[in-house]
């Protein structure tokens, strides 16, 4: 947005004030001590977010046009603008070279004053006067200042002084610079009679603040508000020390102004956390802009705190400086442990094409609804027992095929599901357990457990929150009895 004002009549030395709120803008003007010193008659300023952007005009009353032998040396005229970030911008010190932000001449074209052979000889009459429309218009030199820029570091309300003055200058190539530090113009009540700034400081920010000319420009630099939505790849973690949990950090400003970049992630738990540069996104500029969204990403580490406690529970905050968002919480809960025994005996020979296939089905539709879950296959018969996978991730875990099941002998059932569930229970797991039975036959070989000890088991796990699953036939015995002691 742009705001331009112009100051008129015939009083001399006067600042512009605008005050940038919203919408609305407030002018206002006081006067100024400059001595036989060039001021603002208009100030534009112009806000793009965080930047704002200042340009005018000046005069220089009652600046006459001699030529000849004795005429001063050459002039011109100079601006410079504290931002007001601290009142700190002395611009130019009063033997020294210009340093800081916003000291500025003009060229040649449009701000020289006069021009004269330095050693007063005639030279060039200088630029014609301005002349006014009445007698009580400003009459003299006229020209335009700026632009100049400045970027603030965060939102806020600034005040801007601008302060032109004349300097001595001399020309490199096509360049006017200045010849005399001591020659700039600082305006304000302690002027020398030279019109001089030496001994002093260009301050313009002290004379604004000391009242001393200078009414300072007010302008709001609009609040970034950084929304952050914090999520794991997956709702659940793999219950095993070291695997680890994927997260995402989704970044957005919602509010009315830019946030600085880079955006940090200020997690505890994944200080590794790593967000894209702002230049490869949006309008591809070293800010978040309002509306404009950047996806962070790092990892974690799971631990056997994390397992014994069966979720992990974490809160981040992103920033842009000093500019923090909301706290966004993330809580990953245990995968399950998917146990499946598997009865391998001779009944099964038949049908073992069939078993092979609704096995792998069922290995499937597991993986793809708990891909974070462990998984274990114990294949049972009276002539082995064997526990494949172990702790194992489920998606890493393969199809069953005609070499990795061979039934033979007979079904030690009851046997063979205590052996499992106690060496299962041996590894503490935390999460939910599902424990599958898949048999085609009744128990024919067991050696030391029963169908009452088995069934007792049973609903012991199930009070500490183990689900069963029973597939097969010949297991309405064993649901029977457990049923009966729930």
């Amino acid at each position: 947005m742009q705001f331009r004002s112009s100051l008129g009549g015939a009083v001399r030395g006067r600042l512009l004030r605008a005050s940038i709120l919203g919408a609305g803008m407030v002018l206002a003007t006081a006067a100024v001590a400059f001595a036989d010193a060039p001021y603002p008659t208009s100030v534009d300023v112009e806000q793009d977010g965080a930047t704002v952007t200042l340009t005018g005009t000046w005069v220089w009353e009652d600046k006459t046009d001699p030529c000849g032998p004795g005429t001063s040396a050459n002039r011109a005229v100079g601006w410079a603008a504290d931002w007001g970030d601290g009142w700190d911008g002395n611009f130019i010190k009063s033997k020294g070279a210009p340093k800081g932000v916003g000291y500025h001449m003009g060229t040649a074209e449009d701000n020289l004053v006069r021009t004269s052979d330095a050693n007063g000889g005639l030279g060039d009459c200088g630029l014609p006067l301005l002349q006014g429309a009445s007698d009580d218009a400003p009459r003299g030199v006229t020209g335009t200042w700026g632009p100049i820029s400045y970027t603030y570091g965060g939102p806020g309300t600034y005040e801007i002084c601008v302060v032109t003055y004349d300097v001595k200058y001399k020309f490199e190539g096509e360049a006017i610079v200045p010849k005399d530090a001591k020659q700039l113009v600082a305006g304000g009540k302690d002027h020398n009679s030279d019109n001089s700034a030496e001994g002093q400081y260009l301050d313009s920010g002290r004379q604004c603040a000391n009242g001393e000319g200078g009414v300072p420009i007010i302008v709001e630099i609009p609040l970034p508000v950084l929304e952050l939505t914090k999520k794991a790849a997956e709702p659940e973690f793999t219950p095993i020390v070291g695997s680890t949990v994927l997260y995402r950090f989704r970044v957005e400003n919602v509010g009315q102004g830019p946030a600085a970049g880079p955006i940090v992630i200020n997690d505890p738990m994944v200080p590794d956390a790593e967000c894209p540069s702002l230049v490869m996104i949006g309008d591809e500029d070293d800010h978040l802009d309002v509306g404009e969204h950047i996806v962070c990403v790092g990892s974690y580490s799971v631990t056997q705190d994390d397992i014994d406690a069966g979720e992990i529970v974490n809160t981040a905050t992103a920033a842009s400086g000093t500019f923090v968002s909301n706290d966004s919480t993330e809580t990953v809960t245990e995968a399950a442990t998917v146990h499946v025994l598997l009865d391998e005996s001779g009944s099964m020979t038949s049908a073992a094409n069939r078993v092979i296939r609704d096995y792998n089905r069922f290995l499937a539709g597991q993986q793809a609804r708990r891909p974070m879950a462990i998984y274990g296959l114990t294949l049972f018969s009276s002539e082995r027992y064997v526990n494949r996978y172990g702790q194992r991730v489920i998606t890493s875990v393969p199809n069953l095929n005609s070499k990795s099941f061979r039934p033979a002998g007979r079904t030690p059932l009851y046997d063979a599901a205590t052996r499992a569930i106690n060496a299962l229970a041996a590894t503490n797991p935390q999460s939910q357990v599902i424990f599958v039975i898949d048999t085609d036959g009744a128990d024919n070989a067991s050696t030391s457990a029963t169908r009452s000890s088995l069934a007792k088991l049973i609903r012991q796990k199930e009070n500490d929150g183990w689900k069963f699953v029973f597939r097969g036939k010949d297991l309405a015995g064993i649901q029977s009895a457990v049923a009966a002691l729930r």
